[in-house]
């Protein structure tokens, strides 16, 4: 029974960890709430993603723990052609999933799997936006830190 618990609380350090990290660099982003279906989920805009000529305002969410009902709504979500739509979804729960939706491209980690390079490596990928670091994101090694 105490082996349980230990795992437990173990997840919950995990998963603030990243939270925190994660929460360190959005907060610089304007934030605004978008609804998708009767959902309304809040969604950090990076400058880089946003391009007022073609009024197309690309976000990223990141959703603590949803409903498997919420979560299957999210995922089936299409983005639009202009206006603000979620381009990077990122779920936190017993697993980090993080989906682009404009590239159609996702990954998913248990939370334990986490490491200091990849989560520097998700930072990376906030703090900067670029194609480059979300490729990187997405398809690079980044297994060489610590847990």
């Amino acid at each position: 029974m105490p082996q349980v618990r230990r795992e437990g609380v173990r997840k919950v350090a995990k998963r603030r960890k990243v939270l925190k990290a994660l929460q360190e660099i959005l907060k610089e982003y304007p934030l605004k709430f978008i609804g998708i279906g009767d959902y309304h989920i809040p969604l950090y805009l990076p400058p880089l993603w946003n391009d007022e000529d073609l009024s197309l305002f690309d976000g990223i969410t990141v959703l603590i723990e949803p409903t498997p009902r919420e979560l299957r709504r999210i995922q089936r979500y299409r983005p639009p052609v202009s206006g603000y739509c979620l381009r990077l979804l990122i779920v936190l729960n017993d697993v980090l999933m993080i989906k682009d939706f404009r590239v159609r491209r996702s990954l998913r980690l248990k939370l334990a799997d986490v490491s200091e390079g990849f989560l520097s490596v998700v930072q990376s990928a906030l703090k900067d936006p670029s194609e480059e670091n979300l490729s990187l994101l997405f398809g690079g090694d980044y297994n060489e830190g610590t847990t």
